[in-house]
């Protein structure tokens, strides 16, 4: 049985890591603090799960940690990370600005992996979102365009390309 004392440090683990975790990992300055709270943060994600604390805030550590696995060419780590992460969140709703964060970093996951079909959906989801939530020029849109942009032209599709590219200018 989960005590309350359990659930207490768990909590307080996942906020510290949190907020010690660099909010920036795609960053090589930001890489001796990420690595050193590498295991930390994923025991810390996994109790938090385990004991259905703060879903959102572990979610959103699983990103940055996902991130910084993927600017570190781990993409297999950082796939299985981004998972997680996703489902951490689905009681957020598929429009919820976190859960867009983290299928955005998903997509990008997606593609570095050269699974371009499904980091093409992935991100054409996210797009669409972001464009009815957040508008067609706001910061996030933009980048998530920007990878949609690089998902069309692998997978060939080379005038959708060309008319977000356009549209996106």
């Amino acid at each position: 049985a989960t005590t309350d004392n359990e659930r207490s440090w768990a909590g307080h683990a996942l906020n510290t890591l949190a907020a010690g975790f660099p909010t920036t990992p795609e960053h090589p300055d930001t890489w001796a603090t990420a690595e050193l709270l590498l295991a930390h943060a994923i025991t810390a994600t996994d109790h938090a799960a385990r004991l259905n604390i703060n879903p959102a805030a572990a979610a959103q550590l699983l990103d940055r940690v996902a991130r910084y696995l993927l600017a570190r060419g781990l993409t297999t780590q950082a796939h299985e990370l981004a998972i997680k992460a996703t489902t951490t969140v689905t009681s957020l709703g598929e429009r919820h600005p976190i859960t867009l964060v983290i299928r955005h970093t998903l997509g990008r996951i997606l593609l570095a992996r050269g699974r371009f079909t499904e980091a093409r959906t992935t991100q054409e989801q996210v797009y669409q979102a972001r464009v009815e939530t957040l508008g067609p020029s706001d910061t996030d849109t933009l980048a998530t365009g920007r990878e949609l942009i690089e998902c069309r032209y692998r997978t060939g599709d080379l005038s959708a390309t060309t008319d977000l590219d356009t549209a996106l200018l």
